[in-house]
């Protein structure tokens, strides 16, 4: 139980806070490998396209002059499709990557006793100031 006062946290609520820390830093690894598999996908998914645009340079460079001439518009475009594509990791799961090492250092630096209690560099996340 907590006594609010001058007390501070128990020895049970100071095992709670690091059990919910261990909590979050184990939820978030599930996380980080769903997003591993993403970007490993990606990769791949990059390679084969990369394969296809030289499978498609390479007919495009076995074609004769008057081919290409004539079928330029229509290849041309089709292979300018692929030649400006790639897929990118989207710049929001490098963020998700800051969020969980900003959330548990944020339970952990919450002070345990008010004898030790330091200002802490407030988080964006939490910027609302109660009481």
């Amino acid at each position: 139980m907590t006594r609010i006062g001058g007390t501070g946290l128990t020895r049970e609520d100071e095992e709670k806070r690091d059990n919910l820390s261990k909590h979050l830093k184990e939820a978030f690894d599930e996380i980080q490998k769903a997003i591993n598999k993403y970007e490993g996908i990606v990769d791949e998914t990059n390679e084969w396209i990369w394969e296809m645009r030289e499978k498609f340079q390479i007919y495009y460079d076995s074609r004769k002059e008057s081919w290409k001439d004539n079928s330029m518009s229509i290849y041309g475009s089709f292979k300018y499709d692929w030649d400006r594509t790639d897929l990118t990791i989207p710049q929001q799961l490098e963020e998700v990557k800051k969020l969980e090492e900003e959330m548990s250092e944020i339970l952990e630096d919450l002070p345990a006793n008010p004898d030790r209690r330091t200002e802490k560099k407030r988080s964006s996340l939490f910027s609302r100031k109660l009481g």
